[in-house]
């Protein structure tokens, strides 16, 4: 078992796809790290590039019709 998902384009396409009724709830468990480990070598902690990530995909999801709460 992995111990993430990975929303390729191909999962997401299938799950747009899907007839099913109703709305789709997700619970993301996340667990932070002290010190972000981007590729770069960008300095940041675990919180701060959640942040990061949020802001930049709110209004990405935002225009496909998710409502984060």
């Amino acid at each position: 078992m992995t111990r993430h998902v990975d929303l390729t384009k191909e999962r997401f396409i299938a799950q747009r796809d899907n007839d099913r009724q109703g709305a789709v709830h997700l619970l993301n468990l996340i667990r932070l790290r002290e010190c972000a480990d981007y590729p770069d070598g960008r300095i940041a902690t675990g919180t701060e590039a959640y942040r990061t990530y949020g802001n930049l995909s709110g209004p990405i999801l935002a225009r496909l019709g998710v409502r984060m709460i």
